[in-house]
């Protein structure tokens, strides 16, 4: 693996979070979640990566956590505060153009945190639905952005605890559960997300906190990590069978 470019940021506050790319007519993209704006940055040519246009978190919220794109739209989700919306289709010129709602939401309520809303992680699959990770540190949200990709509907919840990370190809869904009483990497089966089936789970001895995961192409291996200080024996990444 070589290094074949790199962006300096240095006015970002509180943090840089996490990033996702997409293509657009033959160039290619970073969306960058800075704690204070998401950022796109023309990564065409990697050893000159550039800043093509970025879009300011509203003042009354608070770090950007996660993004994904659907269509022209790009997700970010923040740590306290609602979903952003931003149109993508043309990344010299993003803009917010909405917001997914989560000031009064938490599953189930009542909300054991204040202030309300907010959610930690987000994943839309290649159908559309969008989920909400950790909303209020607890359920996971799913929206239908097929639908309507502005403003989405509310059509299914999955309420096992609070889950950290999750990713899902034709319907099934992995996912990384830090529940302190039953901490672990879980299947769920979303093919019906009114009716979300939990397939598996499996954990190890002292996991600490698990933080993601993510499954091979061939689906039979998932590559796990968690997160926290300590015997790297207990934390380092497994592949599961």
């Amino acid at each position: 693996m070589n290094l074949l470019g790199s962006y300096a940021v240095t006015d970002y506050a509180p943090w840089v979070a996490d990033v996702w790319g997409f293509a657009k007519d033959g160039r290619e993209f970073a969306l960058l979640c800075c704690g204070n704006k998401l950022r796109v940055l023309d990564c065409t040519d990697p050893a000159n990566i550039v800043l093509a246009s970025e879009v300011d978190q509203p003042v009354t919220a608070s770090d950007l956590k996660d993004v994904k794109v659907w269509g022209d739209y790009a997700y970010a989700c923040q740590e306290l505060g609602d979903v952003l919306v931003v149109d993508i289709s043309d990344p010299d010129a993003a803009a917010l153009v909405g917001s997914i709602p989560q000031e009064e939401i938490c599953w189930p309520t009542p909300c054991e945190f204040a202030p309300n809303g907010g959610c930690h992680n987000l994943w839309i699959d290649e159908r559309g639905y969008l989920f909400l990770l950790g909303v209020h540190f607890r359920a996971t949200l799913i929206y239908d952005l097929a639908s309507d990709p502005v403003h989405p509907r509310l059509v299914s919840s999955y309420n096992p605890g609070s889950i950290h990370d999750l990713c899902a190809f034709d319907g099934i869904a992995y996912l990384a559960n830090p529940d302190p009483v039953q901490p672990e990497w879980e299947m769920v089966d979303f093919t019906d997300v009114l009716n979300p089936v939990r397939i598996t789970g499996m954990s190890y001895e002292d996991p600490q906190y698990i933080h993601s995961c993510w499954p091979t192409d061939d689906r039979n291996y998932l590559l796990t990590t968690a997160e926290g200080a300590g015997d790297i024996s207990s934390s380092s990444t497994s592949v599961i069978p």
